[in-house]
């Protein structure tokens, strides 16, 4: 993410959050930018055999309301996210608080463990999600993770 100046984002809670009103606009925009560019670009595409790879998904609002500076109930973003179309596959780079810590220190290391517990618990609830030990050595990530694509 980058800033409206076009400076990366190093603090995401270090923001104002919107309103409610602002905030269920901003859903009901990313719900119709989701779908069209579902059916339009991605379905398309994946019809064909091509791979669509996002490395960012509308349950890091669900995750860290914060960094996306969603100001309502966080019942009515779960609510809109039924209407959302699913990815095939979802996989979770699973790692403890502190291994995500010492990667990246956008926040508290609280913060991260309290996110990793909570991405764990979201993704054992559909069985397109697949959580990958991302406490590896990158190289074997991108190998399992190739590996589970060409298996599926």
């Amino acid at each position: 993410r980058h800033s409206r100046n076009g400076d990366a984002v190093v603090d995401p809670h270090d923001v104002v959050a919107r309103g409610p009103v602002m905030s269920i606009v901003k859903l009901f925009y990313w719900l119709l930018d989701y779908t069209y560019s579902w059916f339009v670009v991605i379905r398309p595409k994946t019809r064909k055999g091509d791979l669509v790879i996002f490395d960012r998904f509308y349950l890091d609002l669900l995750v860290d309301p914060v960094r996306y500076r969603f100001g309502a109930p966080l019942s009515i973003a779960r609510a809109i996210f039924r209407l959302f179309p699913k990815p095939d596959h979802l996989f979770l780079l699973d790692a403890p608080g502190a291994v995500l810590q010492q990667r990246k220190q956008e926040v508290s290391p609280e913060e991260s463990e309290r996110q990793a517990l909570l991405y764990r618990e979201i993704v054992q609830q559909w069985d397109w999600a697949c959580p990958v030990d991302a406490q590896r050595p990158m190289e074997e990530i991108a190998c399992d993770i190739t590996h589970k694509i060409c298996m599926l």
